[in-house]
């Protein structure tokens, strides 16, 4: 289906005028040495990432995608379409617009936690603060009346995210089975075709953004992991579930005010034999909060600090810690920027969860120029989380899996 899409898109405008660019990089990560000879402790991968659209009039192609090889690790290696589409608009104005095709979404206010942002899977063998998105198969309608607009949109196909292979220092120690995915009745789909959905609002009032959506589709964040004791596989179940949300913003002066919430009804509450026993899915609730303060040094610098805070409710401790990592976290990070002609940054973060002891992530991030067409960037994670239980929860799955990274990237 992907790769029709994409001849399909390059052929419907074969004598068109596309403009184009692209990257490719050198992938460097070094864990800290764990001792066991089942994981990978380094990686070295080639990533690169082709862009090419095409605007005229009323009329929009795009195609985007991007592959990673790992030397390492041959579990990390994929390809994906992030944007593979194509958009027309209608009206005297303009302002409605049709869409099919490969789409990323981007429904987040916040910079570390983004409960409402759930559209698109994941590549969970990626950076724990902002995993990879792959796009989503999809048909939409956009109205804009002045300062608002209204989304329709389908998903009709059930998109799998990358998981972490048996060898990665992200993962546990498995390999998983293709998914399985519920649509009711306790009946599993047999393919990867079915009807999702969703409505959202977006509005500028003043220097107040919002939106507010509301989604019916297969939840791909937090799967239950089914173990099959006979022949001891495990398979990611995804379940249904309805989603109403929203995010907003607000800008008063140099302060940035951000919430991002969502609440979740699972509309199937079938049990999953798990490797900590039965579970289903329970609906629940996630909120996130937080601050963006930003200042210019007479330097001629940029200094943005963030705080934010990110909670669970409607879950036991115990439930909140196996739903997310960041179940009841804070956030606090510093961006600094030198605004040269290297485009030099420095971004640090620390994360701590405020509810359950001794679980911090910590992290460095520069980036910096070399031309106008190579960039480097360079930093390091630190996890600590100690063990508490029998069970690994939350953060506890990382804990000392400490790294250093260093990417260098060729744009063209």
């Amino acid at each position: 289906m992907k790769l029709f899409l994409c001849f399909f898109l390059f052929n419907l405008s074969a004598h068109a005028r596309w403009t184009g660019q692209g990257e490719v990089a050198l992938e460097l990560r070094q864990f800290s040495n764990d001792n066991l000879r089942t994981t990978e402790d380094r990686g070295i991968a080639v990533f690169s990432r082709l862009e090419s659209r095409y605007e005229r009039r009323r009329k929009k192609f795009v195609f985007r995608g991007f592959a990673r090889v790992d030397q390492h690790d041959t579990q990390r290696d994929f390809l994906s379409l992030e944007d593979s589409y194509f958009s027309y608009k209608v009206g005297r104005s303009q302002n409605l617009e049709f869409l099919a095709g490969y789409k990323l979404f981007n429904w987040t206010a916040t910079e570390a936690f983004h409960p409402a942002d759930v559209i698109n899977s994941r590549n969970f063998d990626s950076n724990i603060e902002s995993f990879e998105k792959k796009g989503e198969l999809t048909l939409s309608a956009k109205q804009t009346i002045a300062e608002a607009t209204v989304s329709v949109f389908l998903f009709p196909r059930y998109e799998s995210p990358e998981f972490p292979g048996a060898k990665s220092r992200l993962g546990f120690g498995i390999t998983l089975e293709e998914p399985k995915w519920v649509e009711g009745n306790g009946l599993f789909s047999e393919d990867h075709y079915g009807l999702q959905g969703g409505l959202r609002l977006t509005q500028t009032i003043g220097d107040l953004d919002y939106s507010l959506h509301f989604m019916r589709h297969l939840d791909r964040d937090n799967p239950l992991i089914e173990v099959n004791i006979l022949n001891g596989t495990f398979t990611p179940i995804f379940f249904p579930v309805d989603q109403v949300g929203g995010t907003a913003t607000y800008v008063f002066e140099s302060l940035i005010f951000k919430i991002e919430a969502a609440y979740r009804n699972f509309k199937e509450e079938m049990t999953i034999l798990t490797a900590r026993g039965p579970r289903r899915p329970q609906d629940h609730g996630r909120v996130a909060m937080g601050l963006e303060y930003t200042l210019t040094l007479p330097s001629g610098h940029d200094l943005n600090a963030f705080i934010e805070g990110q909670g669970i409710f409607g879950l036991t401790q115990e439930k909140r810690a196996e739903q997310d990592i960041f179940q009841r976290d804070l956030f606090l990070g510093v961006r600094y920027a030198l605004n040269d002609s290297m485009g030099t940054e420095v971004f640090f973060s620390f994360i701590t969860d405020i509810e359950r002891a001794n679980e911090s992530l910590y992290n460095l991030n520069i980036t910096r120029r070399i031309s106008d067409n190579w960039k480097y960037k360079t930093g390091f994670r630190v996890v600590r989380a100690p063990l508490k239980s029998s069970f690994a929860t939350g953060l506890e799955t990382l804990h000392k899996d400490d790294n250093v990274f260093f990417n260098l990237t060729r744009y063209f």
